[in-house]
């Protein structure tokens, strides 16, 4: 059953989390929120104040005393729920809390499912979808940035711009079927180039939004390099020099490393995830070929690659695989120590990399030796670069791959209409992509929704939220 279902119940929850502490807190919402919550709290007056504190003791269904409570009170459309509200103050612990929980419930409130405040926030009106995933962003926050970032899209700030969006398309849509319900009046409609401005216009709001999403993910997920490259050039060493251990084996033979090794860290205010590969080459061993299998998707899921490949055995394989991912990698040459010309070896990589991928950038190479650490000062400056996200204060930034899903869908279809502008095309055609692009700004904001889609993201909230 859907939340959406069940929104005329009283729910109940622990809102703090279990365990010893000072105070645990019991939220109840719903339209029957205070009398259930005087069943138990006979202190309570008939007529509340509303965001008033009220002392007394909490007693079970058979009078006898189960704690010394506070309760707080909300009105309806006063409270974060937007139902009326009382939130119960017990001593800490396990059994103040959970025995006021089974009372409560033995009474008619039922104990609330995963996000469903917050849900009721949304569906009242309280927060917009945007806003409510602001929540579980900002409960999930790994870093700093990312909870200022989750912070400031809970206030509205995101929201704020994808609601600029939607108004232009509305205005825009409004001037299209204007023209085509008085297209036989004596009505000038708005031209075809006035209307192409417009769209433009539009565009170029939704353009930087989606291509804050690359640094906005960083900051809320944390950043993902993967060391990738062919067997025995140096991976795994790589791997326990940026780590200060020894989490990798290390040896001389080919396809030591078959499957792919996870570190997380902190480095630079951001969590960092390090992921040593199986070595990419041609093999028949059936386990390391799906090592190496696993390797190529994590090409395509990591945001960072550093593709390693030994400085004295380079030249041999080709890289037009990696054309898709070429913006992503910093190329390492490792065993400097083993070259007898380095000054002309590196001239020479660079003409490599440069007839293989069309690579000139000096910034994305780097030699090093990880037997006696040349280099390797390059690499944590490497890093720290990748992890650069600072955002402007007014800048809006989507985090969230949903986010991006419906702008893009969004940017296409005004993209189509565009088009169809320059081309003369009809009003109705016009009318339809902006519908649609409209439909999908609204989906976003939670305005026009799935009842699965909801759901979804709800259920991935803690329970008492």
């Amino acid at each position: 059953m859907s939340y959406v279902d069940l929104i005329d119940q009283t729910i109940c929850a622990l809102i703090t989390a279990p365990g010893p502490a000072g105070i645990s807190v019991l939220r109840v919402s719903g339209p029957k929120a205070l009398l259930y919550a005087k069943n138990h709290c006979p202190f309570l007056p008939e007529n509340p104040e509303s965001h008033k504190v009220y002392y007394g003791h909490f007693n079970a269904s058979s009078g006898e005393p189960v704690d010394e409570v506070l309760v707080t009170y909300f009105a309806k459309g006063r409270s974060f729920t937007g139902d009326e509200t009382l939130e119960i103050s017990t001593h800490g612990g396990f059994f103040p809390s959970n025995r006021a929980l089974m009372e409560l419930t033995s009474s008619g409130c039922r104990p609330a499912e995963r996000g469903e405040f917050s849900f009721r926030a949304f569906y009242n009106g309280n927060i917009d979808l945007v806003q409510a995933e602001g929540i579980l962003a900002l409960i999930n926050s790994k870093s700093d940035g990312a909870r200022a970032l989750a912070l400031r899209q809970l206030k509205g700030h995101l929201s704020e711009s994808l609601i600029d969006i939607e108004k232009g398309l509305i205005h825009v849509l409004a001037q299209l079927e204007a023209a085509i319900d008085f297209s036989t009046e004596d009505i000038q409609p708005s031209s075809l180039k006035e209307i192409k401005i417009q769209f433009q216009n539009l565009e170029n709001k939704i353009t930087p939004l989606l291509a804050s999403y690359k640094r906005g993910k960083v900051i809320h997920d944390g950043l993902s390099i993967l060391i990738a490259g062919p067997p025995n050039a140096g991976k795994s060493s790589i791997y326990n020099m940026v780590l200060g251990q020894n989490k990798a084996i290390v040896t001389d033979t080919p396809g030591t490393t078959r499957d792919i090794l996870e570190s997380s860290y902190k480095d630079f205010g951001l969590p960092i995830q390090l992921l040593d590969s199986a070595g990419l080459r041609e093999s028949e061993d059936v386990v390391e070929k799906i090592g190496i299998e696993k390797t190529r998707a994590a090409l395509k899921a990591a945001d960072a690659i550093f593709y390693t490949l030994d400085i004295t055995k380079y030249g041999s394989e080709n890289l037009a695989f990696l054309e898709p991912f070429k913006e992503k990698c910093t190329f390492l040459f490792n065993k400097t120590d083993l070259a007898t010309d380095l000054v002309t070896t590196q001239t020479k990589v660079l003409g490599y990399l440069t007839t293989q991928l069309g690579i000139q950038t000096l910034g994305q190479v780097i030699f090093l030796s990880t037997k006696n650490r040349d280099g390797f000062q390059q690499l944590k400056e490497a890093i720290e670069k990748l992890s650069l996200t600072d955002i402007n204060s007014d800048e809006s930034v989507i985090t969230q791959y949903r986010h991006y899903d419906n702008l893009s869908k969004c940017a296409k279809h005004i993209n189509y209409a565009i088009n169809l502008s320059s081309e003369e095309g009809s009003y109705d055609l016009i009318a339809l992509e902006a519908q649609i692009a409209l439909k999908e700004i609204l989906s976003l904001l939670g305005k026009e929704f799935d009842d699965q889609v909801l759901d979804h993201v709800f259920q991935q909230f803690c329970l008492g939220k």
